[in-house]
């Protein structure tokens, strides 16, 4: 099962959110939806994806394991489609708050499995990154809940949280 973090955002902070993620050591990105060709899975710096269009779902990777991003394919109305796997590659999905406008935040989500569909425990190296990236956005999320005035229950709810298997 992933190890999951929901936490608030207002758009403005998603910048501060990435740059501290490209602090953590040499993170590029992959899109994080099915794409029509293998190419678009070539990871690149975490701006130049951004940068190009607006996708709702990104997978960060630090450059060791990005390179060895394990490739999926599915076949959807007779065409075929590709994915970096989240379970079988050392990657850090993030999925971007939909805002609901000036002055109030979304809801974002960072999660990452630490074994893979064989059962195999993931790089301690790569488990480290995560749980950094996952601590701080908790931290970020307590500070929000107590500038948004809400309460620490709806804030904080499944903050960070390693799900059951």
């Amino acid at each position: 099962m992933p190890e999951v973090l929901t936490f608030w955002q207002f758009a403005e902070e998603e910048s501060t959110f990435l740059q501290f993620l490209q602090r953590t050591g040499t993170v590029l990105a992959f899109p994080g939806q099915w794409v029509q060709t293998r190419e678009e899975l070539v990871p690149q710096p975490i701006q130049s994806l951004v940068g190009k269009s607006i996708p709702s779902d990104l997978r960060f990777s630090l450059e060791p394991f990005a390179v060895e991003a394990s490739l999926e394919i599915i076949e959807l109305e007779g065409q075929q489609l590709y994915g970096i796997s989240l379970i079988d590659s050392c990657v850090l999905d993030y999925t971007r708050g939909r805002f609901r406008g000036k002055n109030k935040p979304g809801f974002s989500n960072l999660y990452a499995y630490f074994t893979t569909s064989r059962k195999q425990e993931k790089d301690p190296q790569f488990v480290k990154w995560v749980k950094k990236n996952l601590s701080r956005g908790a931290r970020h999320n307590a500070r929000m809940a107590s500038i948004q005035e809400l309460s620490p229950h709806s804030a904080c709810q499944n903050s960070h949280q390693r799900r059951g298997n």
